[in-house]
């Protein structure tokens, strides 16, 4: 946690829902350190900034190598 705001990476891959969870966590004084449009992404952002908290939509998605 960084001071008392909770880091949080958001991944959803429809912008406007991206959007809609920024503005809201933003309000509640949270500290969105990445947000993420695919699984990929977000697994790279998650290693990279090691977030509080993670809101990873359930049907992101994920290419497996």
């Amino acid at each position: 946690m960084k001071g008392n705001k909770p880091t949080v990476l958001l991944a959803d891959d429809e912008e406007s829902v991206r959007e809609l969870l920024l503005q809201l966590l933003q309000r509640e004084k949270c500290e969105v350190v990445a947000v993420a449009g695919d699984g990929e992404e977000a697994l790279q952002l998650y290693q990279q900034y090691k977030p509080d908290i993670t809101l990873l939509d359930i049907n992101v998605t994920f290419r497996f190598i």
